[in-house]
């Protein structure tokens, strides 16, 4: 493969189920592997609180017994309190409304500022073709935030919306298939995270239909991406998968799915800025809209400074500063199908918010309301189970009498009931 990337030659690769795979450019080969690094080192890091969500998620729908318990032969019975605790929490939680207040990074033209936040208060209630309405996707964020330690709310423009026009949209993902910068510690919105990378498994199909150019390229690899790397898979879903026999519905379409892995990365640049040394405040140049010829005021750059004289320059001070550029790329298998270049934004911010609910120093994510009633809900099914094993034993009772033994006044008292 590296010889005929040198030549120039176009090469084919073999990949499983018989079809054929292009191979990779090299620097989109490593960009992919960076990735795949970065998720596989994030995921195995997280593992034991995806686990703990995984087993919230059970206890919530009854599922609270494990089927290799060494009492699963004798009587086993569930009284579920944790679902009515956790529905009173989030009843309370959605009866009190709260309001999302947006915050801008500061808009040139305040009137556009306006007309911003209040795009966003009516995408509350707007829903669109193929996307809800943000209070009905806000519901499932707080669901997973209670149930699981961590909701997460993905606010992005899809330009398909309103007849072409665009809208504003947001969408509850699922904490588990999300993770982010590990290092990240100080920021609960980790702003201090070097990048963070939602990995979705989708049928292969659905993914030949969205990028076209890479058609009949992708293979299946969930959850094979997580399992080959290592000799057991860690999770309880994955020990299931890795069992099944090449069964009819596994060889299904549908059944054949591939991680789209959505990385967004944070990188470092640097800006000089410029202050009035009179007044200290940031030094500002009135500039013209190309499209609309409005006159507007913007900070200072490089080239502002540049073009003044040299006793203009005198009154100014600059310092030169960090900041940051977001950038998104999209890989399947080791397909970079959306590159970075093309998706380059001037600010240090992730288009995600988190929404969590017990803080932890020790667990990557937060801590859900359900991990502490576990314990509490396994005393109360084993008292059950144990009671009601109790009371049918003593209630059973055999008694052995011998024929003919009986009085006749007894024999009596039956042919007469």
């Amino acid at each position: 493969i590296l010889l005929g990337a040198g030549l120039g030659l176009h090469l084919e690769v073999p990949a499983p189920g018989g079809k054929t795979s292009k191979a990779p450019m090299p620097e989109e080969s490593t960009r992919a592997q960076k990735c795949d690094d970065r998720l596989q080192e994030a995921y195995m890091e997280a593992m034991p609180w995806i686990l703990k969500a995984y087993r919230a998620q059970r206890y919530y729908n009854s599922e609270q017994w494990d089927e290799y318990d060494p009492e699963q032969d004798r009587n086993r019975m569930t009284h579920n309190v944790i679902r009515r605790d956790m529905d009173f929490i989030l009843a309370g939680i959605t009866e009190a409304d709260p309001v999302m207040e947006a915050q801008g990074r500061g808009a040139e033209d305040f009137d556009l500022g306006l007309t911003w936040k209040d795009l966003l208060r009516f995408s509350e209630e707007w829903r669109g073709e193929q996307y809800d309405s943000c209070k009905s996707q806000r519901r499932r964020i707080y669901t997973n935030m209670v149930h699981l330690g961590e909701g997460i709310e993905k606010v992005i423009w899809v330009p398909d919306e309103e007849n072409g026009l665009g809208f504003v949209v947001s969408v509850s993902k699922d904490p588990r298939y999300f993770v982010w910068d590990s290092a990240s510690y100080r920021s609960l919105q980790k702003r201090d995270a070097k990048y963070c990378i939602e990995f979705e498994p989708l049928p292969v199909e659905d993914l030949d239909l969205e990028y076209p150019k890479f058609k009949g390229q992708f293979t299946p690899d969930a959850p094979g991406f997580f399992i080959k790397a290592f000799e057991q898979a860690k999770s309880t879903e994955y020990r299931a998968l890795l069992n099944l026999d090449g069964s009819l519905a596994i060889q299904s379409p549908r059944f054949q799915k591939a991680y789209k892995k959505e990385q967004w990365e944070k990188k470092q640049a640097w800006e000089v800025s410029y202050t009035l040394k009179s007044t200290t405040q940031v030094a500002e140049v009135e500039k013209v809209d190309e499209e609309t010829e409005k006159r507007y005021m913007a900070p200072m750059t490089e080239e502002d400074y540049d073009n003044l004289r040299q006793r203009e320059k005198a009154l100014y001070s600059s310092t030169k500063r960090k900041t940051w550029k977001i950038y998104r790329s999209v890989f399947v298998n080791r397909h970079e199908v959306e590159n970075e270049e093309e998706s380059t934004y001037d600010h240090g911010a992730f288009p995600y918010a988190w929404y969590s609910n017990v803080w932890d120093a020790s667990q990557t994510h937060a801590r859900g309301e359900i991990e502490y009633l576990t314990g509490y809900q396994d005393i109360i099914n084993r008292a059950l189970s144990r009671w009601l094993e109790a009371m049918f034993i003593g209630v059973s009772q055999i008694t052995a009498i011998q024929k003919g033994s009986a009085p006749k006044g007894e024999l009596e008292k039956l042919d007469n009931r």
